[in-house]
């Protein structure tokens, strides 16, 4: 899913209900087939190694992941998931009533490497599209919400391609941390408010470690 998809169903989740826009060697050959089957996720039974609300935080609390349906973005741009739909689509979600914050994993698997690495640059391709755009809340409010620039965080993840983007929309700080694995790709959102500064945000690169880890168990 991309950030500008994860933005709109973030803000959802605390009160926004529609959005538009405003936008060869032969051991190097050994080492590459080894990496590749270290980050292959078994889909079955991958719901049992999902993050729950008690690996976020002993505050929070599991709730219902719903996987998004949308065809277009924000900004009216086919999704990621239009584009190359995937084969299974599961996920978690967790809150902090008390403090505002979620969380959500989701974990779309595709049919083989070649299709989730064209699902995953489309939807980076997709965020840099639609960076910048208007949320609609439910009682016809409405706030801008941006998309900052990407940044790689695939060593700090120890995985071959994990990117991570950060928004602000409404008062709504949100992390979204894209990873792309050899048959899924694993996506995880973070919201808090702005201004709880750094004593709301979340250590998303700990907790996405924890994340990969468990699905690659």
């Amino acid at each position: 899913m991309a950030a500008s998809d994860s933005t709109k169903q973030s803000s959802a989740s605390t009160g926004a209900t529609s959005s538009k826009s405003s936008s060869s060697s032969k051991s190097s050959s050994s080492k590459s087939s080894s990496s590749s089957s270290a980050e292959t996720v078994d889909p079955i039974g991958v719901e049992s190694r999902l993050l729950k609300a008690s690996d976020i935080g002993s505050e929070f609390t599991d709730s219902t992941f719903t996987p998004s349906t949308d065809q277009t973005d924000p900004c009216g741009n086919p999704t990621s998931e239009a584009q190359f739909p995937p084969n299974k689509d599961v996920g978690s979600a967790a809150t902090e009533a008390s403090r505002n914050l979620f969380f959500k994993e989701e974990v779309e698997f595709y049919k083989d490497n070649a299709t989730t690495k064209k699902a995953f640059d489309a939807s980076l391709k997709q965020t840099a599209q639609c960076s910048q755009g208007t949320i609609v809340s439910s009682d016809g409010s409405t706030s801008s919400f941006s998309i900052g620039p990407p940044k790689d965080v695939s060593s700090a993840i120890g995985v071959t391609k994990a990117t991570e983007f950060e928004a602000q929309t409404g008062g709504t700080t949100l992390l979204f941390v894209g990873v792309r694995l050899e048959n899924a790709i694993a996506s995880f959102t973070f919201a808090f408010p702005t201004s709880g500064g750094q004593s709301s945000r979340p250590d998303e690169i700990g907790i996405v470690k924890k994340g990969v880890n468990k699905l690659l168990s």
